[in-house]
């Protein structure tokens, strides 16, 4: 059975939620970054197919030229140095053995245009085709595969059925210092 969820309610609930935050912070939603991601799952193969429209607004004095991106679902890809779960629980996590989840990124662009990125591991680099300064903007869409995997975790189709899909999607990495804050993921919890 195939599900389409239109994530755009979602996040616009977010963002409305978000201005309460932003009054008291003096910023504006029109300062904040944007999500917008159209969704289909298919809940009998675990596996959703997205496109994320994904607007940043550079409010720093150094320019950009490169942004930064999560990519949470790595983790759980067999070929992970930093894995979700620990050795120790993946008999409890994974209760049917041993199985892997991943995003495949089908498209990263601009305008139509395809970007440049790299990725190592669960971080995702873009580099833009220009330098972006203070107060400008670039929306770039990816489109994206994400197989979750049979697990009790934060990303996985858990024992009882339910589909949990926490980190699902490219996550724009903070910035700490002018710096994209490159963390992979840890077992703990945030780093």
């Amino acid at each position: 059975m195939k599900k389409k969820f239109s994530l755009i309610l979602i996040f616009f609930i977010i963002l409305s939620s978000l201005s309460f935050f932003c009054v008291s912070c003096n910023a504006s939603l029109q300062e904040l970054n944007l999500y917008v991601i159209d969704a289909e799952v298919d809940c009998e193969k675990g596996v959703i197919h997205a496109t994320e429209y994904f607007t940043y607004r550079h409010y720093f004095d150094e320019p950009v030229k490169e942004l930064s991106f999560n990519l949470y679902a790595n983790a759980y890809s067999k070929s992970a140095e930093h894995k979700q779960v620990l050795k120790s629980e993946e008999t409890d996590v994974y209760y049917k053995g041993i199985d892997y989840g991943n995003i495949e990124l089908t498209g990263v662009t601009e305008n139509a245009e395809q970007l440049a990125y790299s990725i190592d591991e669960t971080i995702l680099t873009v580099s833009l085709d220009r330098e972006l300064f203070f107060g400008e903007s670039v929306t770039v869409k990816f489109d994206f595969k994400v197989v979750i995997p049979y697990a009790n975790a934060r990303l996985g189709i858990a024992e009882n059925g339910t589909i949990n899909v926490s980190g699902w999607y490219p996550v724009l990495c903070a910035r700490n210092g002018g710096e994209f804050y490159k963390s992979y993921v840890s077992p703990y919890g945030d780093p």
